[in-house]
């Protein structure tokens, strides 16, 4: 399903390193205009060659090079060099010569306090922080560890959550039209199967052991549904984390604000000084992370969570792993190129999670609401699920959509489209075939498919 006319856009991309090709990738599949902006040939080349884009050689922080990439009439420039400084400045200047929304990374934790201060004064519509955005992802599982992923809604109000059915659980067998049994107000929006197949499911699917189950609801009802199936409801009280870097900094503040007891494992002993110092509540172990004898020195058997953040995807991988066979912790592992997520899905090591993909799909997010669509339904919220093949996209349903006020029984709803979860001036509805869209509302879909506006979910 292809873009409408009324939502392409021209936008401009700073940078074409690994982030870079991966927006370029990513924004010509939603089949926008996109010009990229880079100092290096090679790099330039590289994404002209593989996607429908235009490059341009040059600094992208300067005015002739911006104007020759069109900057004056651009909806929107992203900024995502190697350089905070110069992201900051591209924008700046893109702002001052016409640009309507700008975009930079900033990944230097010294400015977190700064770009909040900066942020109107400067023009950015948005910055981002892309490890900082995966530790939060990563925290968030860790609340509910029987988890894979959790993706959050409606201010926190409603979760989806991804889980993994396994051999002793109670949902072994039970077809969906009777989940009404456990007591607890939940839908089952998506399922990925052991090969891979995603499927959204009608009432009479029969969950089997290995399905991958994405259920949508309101945040206690899922806990009471998740407790009464048999899958722990209690957070961490204990982490390993091995790797000191950035994701590792902001993941051990994060969860140690929540009193969870944090060692970092780090080979390098600078490093190791400095987090000591801007970190006096964390235990900080200078040493070598992929040590079997020292994880288990260190009580990796006790732990309840374990997550391997090193730079290398194949070290992770591994330490993961051997954990899995050392210990009952709950397992996240950093892995930066999703060409592996096929194979991830046959290995047992937990919720994988790679900064550059979440940032993306942060960027998508704020691309995919900058318009209305005709129907005049705003994108709210959106989140890649299902390894990329489905999308969670929550709208807010406007007064031309053409869908309020009929039964939702009466709406010719695609086979690929599920409408998961309405909420109405604060309340959580679970729709039925008898409830009803009004203006105002927010609405839920989960779907296989790209979708423009909330009218797309009619056949």
């Amino acid at each position: 399903r292809g873009v409408r006319s009324g939502w392409l856009m021209d936008i401009i991309i700073v940078g074409c390193g690994k982030r870079g090709a991966t927006l370029a990738e990513q924004l010509t599949e939603e089949e926008h205009n996109i010009t990229v902006i880079d100092l290096q040939e090679s790099r330039l080349t590289s994404v002209t060659e593989r996607y429908d884009v235009l490059g341009i050689k040059g600094n992208g922080a300067t005015i002739p090079v911006l104007q020759n990439a069109g900057a004056d009439h651009a909806d929107l420039l992203i900024a995502v060099t190697q350089m905070d400084e110069l992201n900051i400045l591209s924008c700046m200047v893109a702002r001052k010569l016409g640009a309507q929304n700008t975009i930079a990374r900033v990944r230097n934790p010294e400015y977190i306090d700064v770009m909040p201060l900066i942020k109107g004064d400067s023009g950015l519509s948005m910055f981002i922080n892309p490890e900082q955005a995966c530790a939060e992802e990563i925290a968030r599982v860790l609340r509910l560890p029987s988890m894979i992923k959790v993706e959050s809604f409606a201010g926190g109000n409603v979760d989806l959550l991804e889980f993994i059915v396994g051999e002793r659980s109670r949902l072994k067998g039970l077809e969906l039209k009777n989940l009404w049994k456990i007591n607890a107000s939940i839908l089952v929006c998506l399922v990925t199967k052991k090969n891979g197949d995603v499927v959204i499911p009608s009432g009479d699917y029969q969950i089997e052991e290995g399905d991958r189950l994405i259920i949508a609801g309101k945040r206690t009802e899922e806990i009471k549904f998740l407790s009464q199936t048999g899958m722990k409801t209690n957070r961490v009280k204990s982490m390993i984390i091995v790797g000191g870097g950035r994701i590792g900094y902001y993941l051990a503040k994060m969860m140690g604000e929540t009193g969870v007891h944090i060692k970092i494992i780090e080979n390098d002993r600078e490093r190791c000084m400095q987090l000591i110092e801007e970190m006096p509540g964390v235990e900080i172990i200078n040493g070598d992370g992929t040590d079997q004898q020292l994880l288990i020195e260190e009580g990796v058997s006790k732990v309840d969570a374990f997550a391997s953040l090193t730079g290398l995807d194949e070290e992770n991988i591994m330490l993961s792993l051997f954990v899995q066979s050392a210990s009952d912790a709950k397992l996240i592992t950093k892995v930066t190129h999703n060409s592996f997520s096929k194979v991830l899905r046959m290995l047992n090591i937990g919720s994988t999670f790679s900064p550059r993909l979440v940032a993306t799909e942060n960027i998508l997010r704020f691309v995919r609401a900058m318009k209305k669509s005709p129907d005049s339904s705003e994108v709210q919220a959106l989140f890649r699920i299902a390894d990329d093949r489905a999308e969670a996209v929550e709208f807010l349903v406007g007064e031309g959509s053409g869908l309020t006020e009929k039964n939702i029984s009466d709406m010719n709803i695609r086979d690929d489209v599920i409408l998961g979860v309405i909420i109405r001036k604060g309340k959580i509805i679970i729709p039925r075939g008898m409830d009803m869209l009004l203006p105002g509302d927010r609405v839920i879909v989960i779907t296989t498919e790209k979708l423009d506006s909330l009218k797309d979910i009619i056949r």
